[in-house]
């Protein structure tokens, strides 16, 4: 049986990584390594799941991007001499999805594989320093799972081979069925749902405020349901401007499947999360997406999101006033059908076939 180890660092990669995980069991023997990127809150992703990473390491100590990549490649190198798999697996964008990809290429394991390849913005900057991550991941893996035809599109302008990439689906759309399903109540329309964590967003979290702010006074029919990262320094950002209005209520992390019955339940979100501009579709929710760029323009063309420039109070009170006044929207599967895995998997199964034999 081949050995394959998931590589995860952060809670969106255990929610999306989790299917294939589950899918993989079946005909590969799989260790998950979780790098210690999130850590109560991925315990928490982990549970909800029923699953127990089989390796778990102690995140670097090093605050800066160049230390916390530095230590996650060394502690994900010694993981992967630990147990000598075939396949190694990351997913997406994030700092550990860099370390864990090129920790596996000075490994020589055979088989590197990105889950969620081929997004783009198209601009270094934004979202920094993912867009970056996900590019140079892109030229050490050897099997590409493209979430949708466009991430294809793009992998092959970079010069990928067309052998060497699947379109299928994304592995979020999974997690929503296996979590969620139809347990999902009616759709509110007394809500809006906000989260905000990206780093480039950091400096403009005074300006998103002062727009809920405004929001908050202009609709006070309306609940806004503050969805705070766990990053204490932001806590504190948000919790000076709104902390004292009637209508906002400031919360901490929530589980997947609350999150996703939130999303559900709102009359639309304001979020720079990219998971949310996947999943939203699903519940017939639109966002307005605080950023400048997205990677994610299926959304943005069945017009169920729009961008607001987080720099701009005008321009996203604006937008969301707009999506206030539209009637709800029925769900709409941009993003995949929810078996994505199950390609993957398969996928897998075959691009191996010569090492069992």
């Amino acid at each position: 049986m081949q050995h394959c180890m998931l590589v995860s660092g952060t809670r969106p990669e255990i929610i999306k990584l989790a299917p294939v995980y589950l899918a993989l069991r079946a005909n590969f023997a799989v260790v998950w390594a979780h790098s210690g990127q999130h850590t109560s809150i991925a315990d928490s992703a982990f549970a909800e799941f029923g699953i127990h990473p089989e390796i778990i390491l102690q995140r670097p100590v090093s605050t800066s991007l160049g230390g916390l990549l530095a230590g996650l490649t060394d502690s994900l190198s010694a993981a992967i001499h630990q147990c000598n798999p075939h396949i190694v697996l990351v997913h997406g964008d994030t700092s550990t999805t860099l370390a864990g990809a090129l920790a596996a290429f000075y490994a020589r394991v055979p088989v590197i594989a990105h889950v969620e390849a081929g997004l783009r913005s198209c601009n270094l900057n934004s979202p920094f320093p993912e867009e970056a991550n996900r590019k140079l991941v892109s030229q050490l893996t050897t099997r590409h799972y493209a979430p949708l035809k466009s991430a294809r599109n793009n992998l092959l302008l970079e010069g990928v081979a067309e052998h060497q990439i699947l379109v299928t689906g994304n592995t979020v759309v999974d997690a929503q069925r296996i979590l969620v399903g139809s347990d999902v109540g009616e759709q509110g329309a007394a809500e809006v749902l906000v989260t905000c964590h990206r780093r480039e967003n950091w400096p403009h979290m005074q300006t998103i405020c002062a727009a809920i702010k405004r929001l908050a006074g202009d609709k006070p029919e309306l609940t806004f349901n503050f969805v705070m990262h766990a990053n204490p320094d932001l806590q504190q950002q948000i919790q000076s401007q709104l902390a004292n209005l009637s209508n906002v209520k400031l919360n901490q992390p929530l589980s997947y499947r609350e999150l996703q019955l939130a999303i559900k339940n709102a009359r639309c979100v304001i979020t720079d999360s990219g998971g949310i501009q996947e999943e939203a579709p699903s519940f017939g929710v639109r966002t307005v997406v605080v950023r400048h760029y997205t990677e994610r323009m299926e959304s943005i063309d069945a017009q169920m999101s729009v961008l607001a420039a987080p720099d701009d109070e005008q321009a996203i009170y604006l937008r969301v006033c707009e999506y206030l006044e539209q009637a709800p929207s029925s769900p709409n599967h941009l993003y995949g059908d929810g078996y994505a895995a199950q390609r993957i998997v398969a996928d897998l199964y075959s691009t191996t076939s010569d090492m069992r034999s």
